[in-house]
């Protein structure tokens, strides 16, 4: 990689490109919205490390061209670590020539139902779903399967508006909710349609990171998931890492699992993050994106000695050699601080957490004044913090989350 070539690293967030400015210093071209840019704490990168632009596909390739060009500099790869990014990665690499998932790839990722119809038809196991484009539909596929359902939009990311029905009498509820979301967005509240209805998946759910190359798939990190139990169906709360989650023989054969989960996606070659359910028949695919984990994964693994993979991310996309070797790793958790309601934020302090000897990072992701609204009306401003502790050996991890989230010191006024 020569000194004026960068790695385009697509739409993601000031946090992101302040870690990345630090780990890669000086490999990174970042393609960032104006207003997040507006919006952040974080101080801004040096003018030639950044292009401020709206993020499609026109005015970002023109906003490109006319940096490479003043600044003379040339592009060595592409990255992106935001879903909601991911298409605009891909057209982009398409139109400069740069290695990444192609367009129908991050489409078919980025689309739950054709990612499970896809997996379905390569034999692949995935829990019984449906794609419900009106409520006789969804009513239908509720009559054939037993309860408790799930039901998520056909795209987007993570939990957002991720419900679980528990009867039939749920339904309206649901429906009702998911549409306005929409109309909250100014959108068409038709446009949660249509559906993604699925048998509820019973077990113990795990993520994952993996990079896939050569049609074979290697883990980089492996993290039992913790839910919230506030309510809120399909919250992570909390990521616990450690040796020993799976036999050596147990993690080749998810090894083998992910590598067709990709290709029958179409992805080639690429750092991908899968979530999966671990049941009595083995493990059942529930989501793949072809970019590193999100949330509060990269700060663990920072804390936990784990591989970097926002770095090897940044490696990847630049033709770099990948030269990593799994260490021994202790017990850590990665816990997320959920606010109790909506409101303005007015204190959020570590309070006892930095006095407990098993606490190794508290990270606030919220300012006072912020304004805080819970799901199912924003899924992102709720979050108030990250945290990084080592467990007790002996006492279970969700309790341990508990009472560490006690410890905070939190107020937000009520509206």
């Amino acid at each position: 990689m020569s000194d004026n070539a960068r790695v385009l690293v697509v739409g993601t967030t000031p946090d992101y490109v302040d870690r990345i400015r630090r780990i890669r210093p000086g490999k990174g071209l970042f393609l960032t919205d104006p207003q997040v840019r507006k919006n952040a704490a974080e101080p801004p990168p040096m003018s030639d490390e950044e292009v401020l632009c709206p993020l499609n596909l026109e005015e970002a390739r023109k906003a490109l061209e006319k940096h490479l060009k003043a600044s003379r500099m040339e592009l060595a790869g592409i990255v992106c670590y935001d879903c909601e990014s991911l298409v605009l990665a891909a057209e982009l690499a398409e139109e400069l020539d740069l290695d990444f998932p192609s367009s129908r790839a991050v489409a078919n990722c980025r689309n739950k139902f054709q990612a499970k119809s896809l997996w379905a038809a390569a034999g692949l196991p995935t829990p019984g779903f449906c794609l419900a484009e009106s409520p006789d539909q969804a009513l239908a596929f509720m009559a054939e399967h037993n309860p408790p359902w799930v039901v998520k939009p056909v795209d987007g990311s993570g939990s957002s508006l991720v419900f679980k029905m528990d009867s039939r009498a749920d339904w309206a509820k649901t429906a009702a909710a998911a549409e306005s979301f929409f109309a909250r967005q100014g959108k068409d509240p038709q446009g949660a349609w249509p559906m993604l209805m699925e048998e509820i998946a019973l077990g113990r759910e795990f993520s994952a990171d993996f990079l896939v190359v050569g049609g074979q798939a290697r883990i980089l990190r492996l993290t039992a998931k913790h839910g919230l139990n506030s309510g809120h169906f399909g919250i992570t709360q909390a990521y616990e890492l450690k040796d020993g989650l799976f036999s050596p023989k147990e993690t080749a054969a998810l090894e083998g699992l992910f590598a067709e989960a990709a290709r029958a996606a179409g992805v080639k070659a690429c750092i991908c993050m899968v979530d999966f359910i671990l049941n009595e028949n083995g493990p059942w695919l529930l989501e793949m994106a072809p970019r590193p984990g999100g949330d509060c994964l990269p700060l663990l693994l920072r804390n936990a000695g784990g591989p970097d993979t926002m770095a090897l991310a940044m490696d990847f996309a630049a033709k770099v050699p990948i030269h990593w070797k799994q260490k021994p790793l202790k017990p850590h958790v990665g816990m997320r601080i959920f606010a109790p309601h909506d409101g303005e934020l007015e204190r959020l302090e570590p309070g006892g957490l930095l006095t407990d000897k098993r606490v190794l990072c508290f990270e606030p992701l919220r300012r006072v004044g912020d304004s805080i609204k819970l799901p199912p009306r924003d899924y992102d401003s709720w979050i108030l913090a990250n945290v990084i502790y080592r467990p007790d050996a002996g006492r279970d991890v969700a309790l341990q989350n508990r009472v560490l989230t006690s410890l905070a010191e939190i107020r937000i006024k009520r509206p």
